[in-house]
């Protein structure tokens, strides 16, 4: 039950990992530009389950794994993106993060990615389901517009794919045929207007 701010001594530390999770953290001590000062790669930093808010710090080092889900984080920096050198796993559901996501998103190497629960808006990136490299794509329950990509190439890779509850519309796309290791689809309550996909 750690409640109050972070507090910047702890980035003093040359840590690989970092489980601050399920605590009531409200906040941290770092100055306004939310670049956490870690002098080395992290391979882990967890921020799950506390109350913190405004925007999501990012470690400057990158880390291979991020979690900041289950709090009332608000926004994320204009180049949050630059920060995902080393990440595979992002994971920041259940806040109340608003905004595009950049399709800089696509130039970091994230295999895993939950943005599910929040309210970013505007069109989904075509490149998260082009480039073949994410395993699990998860959006749920966010206001994400426009179509799904056609340009789906035969290496795609993903297993996971969850837009339920937005506003994506059109058709499904014939080139999902090349996602040979689709295990979950999930389109429920969007604005897809098109007849069974038989194929």
């Amino acid at each position: 039950k750690l409640s109050g701010d972070i507090p910047n001594w702890i980035w003093n530390y040359d840590l690989s990992r970092l489980n601050l999770s399920h605590n009531m953290f409200t906040g941290t001590e770092l100055n306004s530009s939310h670049v956490i000062p870690f002098s080395n790669a992290l391979i882990a930093f967890d921020l799950i389950s506390n109350r913190l808010q405004g925007q999501i710090p990012m470690p400057s080092s990158s880390a291979s794994f991020l979690d900041y889900s289950n709090n009332m984080f608000s926004s994320l920096l204009s180049n949050f993106t630059l920060y995902l050198s080393s990440t595979r796993y992002l994971k920041l559901s259940n806040n109340n993060i608003s905004g595009h996501l950049p399709h800089s998103i696509c130039n970091s190497p994230v295999e895993m990615l939950d943005l599910s629960f929040n309210k970013f808006s505007g069109p989904l990136p075509p490149c998260l389901m082009e480039n073949g490299f994410l395993g699990i794509l998860n959006l749920r329950e966010n206001q994400f517009k426009g179509v799904l990509p056609t340009n789906i190439s035969s290496g795609c890779s993903v297993e996971t794919i969850d837009l339920h509850g937005n506003e994506i519309e059109g058709q499904l796309p014939r080139a999902l045929n090349n996602c040979m290791n689709l295990e979950i689809f999930d389109l429920g309550r969007n604005q897809i207007v098109d007849t069974f996909p038989s194929w």
